[in-house]
């Protein structure tokens, strides 16, 4: 209304009215898809476009009936549970998994990074069952063959595999199991690319973009605090690709 947003019309029909609009969408979703087109300018519309955001990170979720027990300190619950496990043995191993990425190809080999969250938090599972999610390094948004739907269980059955090995009672407690791609993460939640961490971290690019000032100049930046009039008003960029610290939740 008069050039200023003023609140949210809901898919239903409903709208939300407020003195400040705040986002937590990725600055494409929020800028070229949210606020409405006309109100932006141009120079600053194409600099959003042109910021890369591709996923390279699958998430497999997991429902247990008994604790994981891990080979390498075994019993529980203990500190091998409170919090995140990372199965990456080199930086090779690292860069290895990369590289099949780059190519389009899921990695034969991923870093795996294991939370079991029930431990700290029993509300999330019921009593005596557990959840674990794995965060899965790396798999590309696109596929340089085939598609998503097809790869979807197969790759999450690998993962299941791959760490079987280090929690051996894994399939026999294993009750349910949730494979999410970057293409899931886009489609469900509105990640763009998939990305979790809503934009690529480049020093050059998203972070300077995002910031009000840049190079001791003014750079046109559409969003600010309500009293502010000297950019668009009064959106408010609270995501994690408005920039530095990146955040996560498990």
């Amino acid at each position: 209304m008069g050039g200023r947003a003023t609140g949210v019309r809901l898919r239903d029909g409903r709208v939300l009215e407020s003195p400040a609009v705040l986002s937590t969408a990725d600055p494409k979703r929020t800028f070229l898809e949210l606020a409405e087109p006309g109100y932006l300018p141009e120079e600053f519309l194409r600099a959003v476009r042109n910021i890369k955001i591709h996923g390279a990170a699958m998430k497999v979720n997991l429902a247990l009936s008994e604790l994981p027990n891990w080979a390498a300190l075994p019993g529980g619950p203990g500190p091998q549970h409170h919090g995140s496990t990372y199965l990456c043995p080199s930086i090779e191993y690292a860069e290895a998994a990369f590289a099949d990425a780059r190519r389009g190809v899921p990695s034969r080999n991923p870093w795996l990074e294991v939370v079991t969250q029930s431990v700290l938090d029993p509300s999330v599972a019921p009593p005596g069952k557990h959840t674990m999610s794995v965060y899965v390094q790396y798999t590309p948004y696109r596929l340089a063959e085939g598609r998503w739907e097809d790869r979807r269980e197969p790759l999450g059955e690998h993962v299941l595999d791959l760490l079987q090995v280090h929690v051996p009672n894994l399939r026999s407690v294993l009750v349910g199991k949730e494979v999410l791609t970057p293409a899931d993460l886009e489609s469900k939640f509105g990640l763009t690319g998939g990305h979790i961490f809503q934009i690529a971290f480049q020093g050059d690019k998203a972070i300077e973009l995002l910031q009000p000032q840049r190079r001791g100049r003014r750079v046109t930046v559409p969003y600010s605090l309500p009293r502010s009039r000297r950019y668009w008003p009064v959106w408010l960029s609270c995501s994690v690709g408005k920039g530095p610290p990146p955040t996560r939740v498990e």
